[in-house]
């Protein structure tokens, strides 16, 4: 399945509530990120790109940190670029056990330094042991603000979001169920298309 951006843009809209008025501006923002260093398929000369639903995926996660944790742009989309394999098999994880009636909160964390950082690994922690970890915070935490992002909600809000906008749904869920086995059976150092 392929997808152009203007339909990425739209699901983006929808997620983050985007009013009609400050669309352009927003557009500019995700062009932006890709000269910020996010990688992203370009099109040839004359020709549109065609996107993959893990494109869609990857823009929504970098806009979560930009958008609602605050983090630089540059910072976001080099970390997100660096280490997407490691971010989509948590995004696959998150699929595969709400497919599965067993739905779970993961949860991704960046800590404070990752602003600072342009090769940041996002690690993965479960709802419940994020929980306890700031429930009980250790000398070993010692950082006192986490920038956490809900995989397992995100993963929802894009579906949502595609399915409003007219996105193919039977289209989409096999390319992801496609790419959910080569990541999960294979490794997630399988990079997906647009990686």
């Amino acid at each position: 399945m392929k997808l152009r951006f203007g339909q990425i843009e739209e699901v983006l809209w929808i997620i983050h509530d985007v009013p009609k008025r400050d669309r352009t501006k927003f557009r500019g923002r995700l062009r932006n990120l890709k000269r910020a260093g996010l990688k992203l398929p370009s099109g040839d000369v004359g020709r549109r790109a065609n996107f993959d639903p893990a494109d869609m995926f990857k823009l929504a996660f970098v806009m979560e940190l930009v958008l609602r944790g605050g983090m630089p742009p540059e910072p976001a989309a080099t970390s997100v670029s660096a280490h997407w394999p490691d971010v989509a098999e948590q995004l696959f994880k998150a699929r595969k056990a709400f497919k599965s009636g067993k739905p779970e909160s993961r949860f991704l964390v960046a800590e404070p330094n990752a602003f600072n950082s342009k090769a940041y690994r996002f690690k993965p922690e479960t709802g419940a042991h994020l929980g306890n970890r700031l429930a009980h915070p250790t000398q070993s935490f010692a950082v006192s603000t986490l920038l956490a992002v809900n995989i397992a909600a995100m993963l929802i809000n894009v579906q949502r979001a595609a399915a409003r906008v007219g996105i193919d749904m039977d289209a989409l869920e096999a390319s992801l169920d496609h790419h959910q086995e080569i990541v999960l059976n294979h490794g997630a150092r399988v990079p997906l298309a647009g990686s």
